[in-house]
């Protein structure tokens, strides 16, 4: 959907390799909106944006909104900088619904159940990206001539 979210990897605790497979960890950077090569760093020249304040932001908003819904903030890592970075965080036993789910011994299609918690989230947090990259974007220029 749009806007897109990256997927990060997970940090290493102390000398234990990073074990991310009970934790979807992702964060909107705006790169697939603006077109931002993926090794770039966001937080540098020309850009110099705080995608950190822009996440922890984004988890204040769709945890405020009507319905219960949570999305947590840790740390992940950027695949393309290898730098630390805030993550939002959804725990992966709560991604719902597989392809098939069983309701009253029989057999369903995803189409016909209602969204489970994570497409909920995930359609307040899209709601509320679009206004969050104006907003934290609003000082680039397209044009980085003889930056």
């Amino acid at each position: 959907g749009d806007p897109a979210f990256e997927i990060l990897d997970a940090p290493a605790v102390g000398n234990v390799p990073a074990q991310s497979a009970d934790v979807l960890r992702f964060r909107l950077s705006g790169r697939a909106k603006f077109g931002i090569p993926r090794e770039a760093d966001l937080a540098e020249r020309p850009y110099n944006v705080d995608v950190d304040a822009m996440n922890r932001e984004l988890a204040s908003l769709v945890n405020m909104a009507q319905g219960g819904a949570f999305l947590g903030v840790g740390e992940g890592i950027d695949p393309g900088t290898g730098r630390y970075c805030a993550a939002l965080l959804w725990p992966l036993g709560l991604v719902a619904i597989a392809a098939v789910a069983i309701v009253d011994g029989r057999n369903l299609d995803r189409e016909q159940l209602e969204p489970g918690p994570f497409e909920e989230v995930m359609s307040i947090a899209r709601s509320e990206s679009i206004a969050l990259l104006s907003r934290y974007f609003a000082h680039v220029t397209s044009c980085h001539c003889g930056q």
